[in-house]
């Protein structure tokens, strides 16, 4: 009994040491924790800044890879070649917008119509709204993104300069496009009325030579007939009495 006292108490006395060392050892951590909190804090913040940087940094490769694709891919074109390809259907575009809308050629003085610098032209829209282009019939914003794409001026056209007699000071021209309309039917009107006359000058013509050509076959008829007294034989004989 007296050892089990004994050990008891000794157990008792090295979990009272541990004890204490314990606790010494807690308030020495948490002391050391309170005074380095702001500078833990200040870590935590820098940690997540370095999270985010390696975060965009993966990303910026990523795009650097698609950058470096497309860099490839675009060396491979010669600019000169695109846009000896793109011209003849941006000429065919300008054409046809001509065709349809026309600008008449003439030019406007500033603050006519909304013209102002080089866009002097007056465009009409299918939906009857005005636009002003310039002389090759192109809008402010057309131009505007041409210029982006080339802005020496290598392959895209600039403006010619003009003279200044082509300003219209008091336009009242309607759309070109529906005088040439009206301009190529009155054509087409007459030259479809001429060939009527002269289907008709050859009809008349043919029925005159007909008629002459009957004429002159009925006369010659008239000729060949003989008549019932002989002009050959003698005008005595046919007054001499008969004999008895």
């Amino acid at each position: 009994m007296h050892r089990r006292q004994q050990h008891l108490q000794n157990v008792i006395a090295c979990l009272e040491v541990l004890t204490a060392n314990l606790s010494e050892t807690s308030d020495k951590l948490r002391a050391d924790y309170q005074d380095h909190l702001s500078a833990l804090s200040d870590a935590e913040a820098k940690m997540r800044i370095v999270a985010e940087i390696e975060q965009a940094n993966a990303e910026a490769e990523k795009i650097a890879q698609a950058k470096n694709t497309i860099l490839y891919e675009s060396a491979q074109f010669r600019l000169p070649d695109l846009w000896h390809i793109a011209s003849p259907p941006r000429d065919k575009v300008f054409e046809y917008r001509e065709k349809v809308f026309g600008t008449g050629g003439r030019r406007f003085p500033p603050g006519v119509r909304g013209a102002h610098g080089r866009f002097n032209r007056l465009q009409w829209t299918l939906d009857g709204k005005a636009r002003a282009v310039d002389q090759y019939g192109r809008t402010e914003s057309e131009d505007e993104e041409e210029e982006r794409i080339d802005p020496n001026g290598q392959f895209i056209m600039r403006d010619r300069e003009e003279a200044e007699e082509d300003v219209v000071e008091h336009p009242a021209m309607k759309p070109m496009w529906l005088l040439r309309l009206f301009t190529s039917w009155g054509t087409w009107r007459g030259k479809s009325e001429g060939k009527k006359d002269k289907e008709k000058e050859g009809a008349a013509s043919s029925g005159e030579s007909g008629e002459r050509k009957v004429a002159s076959g009925s006369g010659e008829r008239k000729e060949d007939v003989v008549s019932p007294v002989s002009p050959t034989s003698d005008s005595t004989d046919a007054l001499s009495p008969m004999p008895p």
